[in-house]
């Protein structure tokens, strides 16, 4: 079974020495959010924003999110569509022996997987190296810049296989992603490709609860993105 490498989210501490904290604003998240499930699934569009699930190549991708009261992130579960445990991810902010552990991800038995080790953090970008649990080898490299709590810029690096990633985000005055530019390089061959975002439904809070991610040169090859949030009392 491959284990999912989490490309990690985070808000940049005002200063170098803190331990980085991944918030509900990390997440676009107003109110006072208690939980977070988002479902993906593989789509066809059709006109006027309707679409049917693709079933001839289905993905369907869970993931679950839980926010303390202060809306700091405690932990991240990641579920396929029959919604059995893929991975769990834990935050870890106030060990002060964490040695820059910023995350630790564990399999769908509980076995620890990867730790995220913060590196550094200068100029809005911070640096993480995902570690083997196991070997200790370094699995990837990322780096994430943010601007006004947004994540604008993101890179990946896979050791082994040598693959970079990069995601660029554009984001409009409400502070939205609508639009994310991937490039995928690998042994001196790139692949680009543009995605645009369209928001349908929100819930009473301001929060999105549905939105499609379509690509133009692709429409079989969008996505829908539904989101369940619950909030303290």
């Amino acid at each position: 079974m491959k284990h999912i490498i989490v490309l990690i989210g985070f808000i940049l501490s005002s200063k170098s020495s803190e331990m980085l904290i991944t918030t509900t604003k990390t997440y676009g998240l107003t109110g006072n959010v208690e939980y977070v499930s988002e479902k993906i699934e593989k789509v066809t569009l059709a006109k006027d924003w309707n679409y049917t699930i693709d079933t001839k190549e289905p993905y369907c991708f869970i993931s679950n999110k839980y926010f303390n009261r202060n809306g700091v992130v405690d932990s991240v579960v990641y579920l396929n569509k029959d919604s059995i445990l893929l991975s769990k991810v834990l935050y870890n902010y106030n060990n002060d022996d964490n040695k820059g552990i910023f995350s630790i991800q564990y399999n769908n038995i509980g076995k620890k997987i990867y730790e995220n080790i913060c590196v550094n953090q200068e100029d809005s970008i911070a640096y993480f190296k995902t570690i083997n649990a196991d070997n200790k080898d370094i699995e990837s490299k990322s780096w994430t810049k943010i601007v006004n709590n947004k994540t604008v810029w993101q890179k990946s690096e896979n050791v082994k296989s040598k693959l970079i990633s990069e995601w660029i985000y554009k984001i409009d005055n409400n502070g939205q992603d609508i639009e994310i530019k991937t490039k995928n390089s690998f042994d001196k061959k790139q692949n680009i490709n543009i995605v645009k975002i369209k928001y349908i439904e929100y819930d009473k809070c301001g929060n999105w609860t549905k939105r499609i991610e379509f690509n133009d040169s692709d429409k079989n090859a969008s996505l829908v993105k539904t989101r369940l949030i619950k909030y303290y009392e």
